[in-house]
């Protein structure tokens, strides 16, 4: 099981929002590289009582090749922004779903899984997890070894940039670049800003919430 720390930025942006210029302010001379546009998949998976998704834990599976656990340790943080990715190729192997479903059981009161999950088209989901959240994007990607610029299409939510920073003496320079952009970060993930507008009830209860509901949730 591979695991990744990593620093995630994200915004909304405007149909006016200039791609070229921010990619080639956040490069500058720096070599990069750009890929092709695609389509991406992910599907989230919890209890049906959503016991991960409220202790901030998501398990997903990109475009059938991989299955993502994503969480933050550190419990004072609640924007969302830094969190460890933990990654297992699909088909899953057995040593590597095994890691994973121990880490899953330290969050699972009622539900504690006890079998994998091999057959991606099973509807069950993975380690006899259901169906969460489905989020499908049209994503453009600029990167190097320290950065990775997504900007991504997201169905049913709108356009936005994600800047995933790897190397961590950045972070301070990249935030004062989005923000002379026009650019407001968002201390959520998609599927946060998912659940906020078609499924409130669940969103509130989560971890990870927008700056203004974290204050009216806590009036």
């Amino acid at each position: 099981m591979q695991k990744d720390v990593e620093f995630e930025y994200k915004a909304k942006l405007t149909h006016s929002f200039d791609k070229e210029a921010f990619v080639g302010m956040l490069f500058k001379d720096n070599i990069y590289s750009r890929k092709a546009l695609n389509i991406v998949l992910d599907r989230y998976y919890d209890t049906p009582k959503r016991e991960l998704f409220v202790k901030g834990v998501f398990v997903r599976e990109r475009d059938g090749k991989r299955i993502e656990i994503k969480y933050s340790p550190n419990l004072e943080d609640k924007t969302h922004t830094s969190a460890d990715e933990y990654k297992c190729k699909l088909p899953l192997q057995e040593e590597c779903g095994m890691r994973m479903l121990k880490f899953l059981s330290n969050f699972l009161i009622d539900s504690i899984p006890t079998t994998l999950n091999y057959n991606t088209s099973e509807t069950s989901g993975h380690f006899g997890l259901s169906d969460f959240v489905k989020i499908k994007k049209k994503r453009l990607t600029y990167e190097n070894s320290d950065i990775t610029v997504c900007f991504d299409d997201v169905e049913m939510l709108g356009s936005f940039i994600e800047v995933e920073v790897r190397n961590l003496g950045l972070r301070n320079g990249i935030l004062q670049m989005m923000k002379n952009f026009g650019l407001k970060h968002i201390s959520t993930g998609y599927v946060e800003l998912y659940l906020r507008k078609y499924d409130y009830k669940t969103y509130i209860n989560g971890r990870h919430l927008l700056e203004e509901d974290r204050t009216s949730s806590r009036k």
